[in-house]
């Protein structure tokens, strides 16, 4: 069966298993996450996510399609791109391969992709779009199943077209190198050229030489629901369980200062959010996802910023631990932070005087 790169949003694209670019909690992500998880029903989706509970990159999980056009909601981790050289090539490659052979463990005759570590997760795109028809191209070759390989924007759209032709040739070597004895014939190449086909969202837009796709995508953005970080924060509380003192308390913020940003009296800033981040665990991708409803983002050219993700990177969760090495590098703390250093330090004087007393 053939591949299709198609342009359109993949929540509309009517496929036996559509693919979520997860994070590695399976929580609700966002970009394409979000509208998968939006489309599908939020709550139903994240209640099954979380009876699985995890999954590592370049492996695959699947859920019930729930309100969305398909069966199943497959879900594969794609990796941060670094730098090329920490084997991202390979767990790339791996995330299809595994949605691939999930979709037809399940008995799926179709699927559909997103261009997977393309988005937050910055693998270059014209990268990321080699892998992804090489990869797709060469299973389809030995197995029976329709791929969508959905874009969002004209970009993608267009860079597909210019990768295509290396890749053909690419996989036409390893035919030829798998078959020395074989030519592929003219009626032979029409069925491999066959693998390749666009689609544009109507024949309209294929022919129209403005595309106003855009727009339509800017007014279905703004008329769809959606969460600030305040609604997010509340949200995050109550799946956490506890009361909002306890939260505020428990994440090193005043309580003054949490009643203004909760109340919309003021913006919250990069102490409030990052301590927030700590204390409700949160990787990578989320952090980055709610430093972005907050309005801020992750630099690695930031000292703040590097803290953060070294410590989020290393599992280390602890309020006090970031705002010491905060102060370490000079960036200047809240009042919070120096009563509570205070509280410590009396209390440890506290059991060395208990400690010589016993003795």
């Amino acid at each position: 069966m053939p591949m299709v790169v198609v342009r359109n949003d993949i929540t509309k694209i009517e496929a036996d298993a559509i693919v979520n670019p997860a994070n590695r909690r399976l929580e609700h992500g966002n970009g394409t996450s979000d509208a998968i998880f939006q489309k599908a029903g939020a709550e139903k989706l994240a209640k099954a996510c979380q009876a699985i509970g995890s999954c590592q990159p370049g492996c695959a999980v699947a859920t019930e399609g729930f309100d969305l056009p398909c069966k199943y909601i497959i879900h594969t981790v794609g990796p941060l791109y670094v730098d090329g050289g920490r084997g991202e090539e390979a767990l790339l490659r791996n995330a299809y391969l595994s949605a691939l052979k999930l979709a037809q463990a399940k008995g799926c005759q179709s699927i559909a992709f997103p261009l997977l570590s393309s988005g937050n997760m910055k693998y270059p795109k014209a990268e990321a779009m080699r892998v992804a028809l090489t990869v797709i191209s060469e299973y389809i070759i030995q197995h029976d199943l329709l791929v969508y390989l959905v874009v969002y924007d004209n970009d993608s759209f267009e860079l597909s077209k210019k990768i295509c032709a290396e890749v053909r040739n690419h996989i036409d070597e390893a035919y030829i190198a798998q078959n020395p004895e074989k030519h592929i014939d003219e009626k032979e190449y029409k069925l491999h050229e066959a693998l390749w086909s666009w689609q544009y969202e109507s024949e309209a837009e294929a022919d129209s030489s403005e595309n106003e796709y855009w727009e339509r995508a800017l007014a279905s953005r703004l008329a769809a629901p959606r969460e600030d970080f305040q609604q997010m924060l509340l949200r995050l509380i109550d799946a956490k369980g506890v009361k909002t003192p306890e939260a505020y308390d428990g994440a090193g913020i005043d309580r003054r200062e949490f009643s203004h940003v909760i109340n919309y009296e003021q913006k919250p800033d990069r102490q409030f959010v990052a301590k927030f981040i700590l204390y409700f665990g949160m990787g990578l991708d989320e952090a980055e996802y709610f430093m972005a409803k907050a309005g801020f983002g992750m630099s690695d050219a930031d000292d703040f910023d590097i803290i953060l993700r070294v410590l989020i990177e290393n599992s280390i969760f602890e309020i006090d631990t970031f705002q010491d090495a905060l102060a370490q590098r000079g960036i200047k703390l809240k009042v919070k932070y120096r009563e509570r250093k205070e509280k410590r330090k009396k209390a440890d004087k506290r059991k060395g005087s208990h400690k010589q007393a016993d003795s």
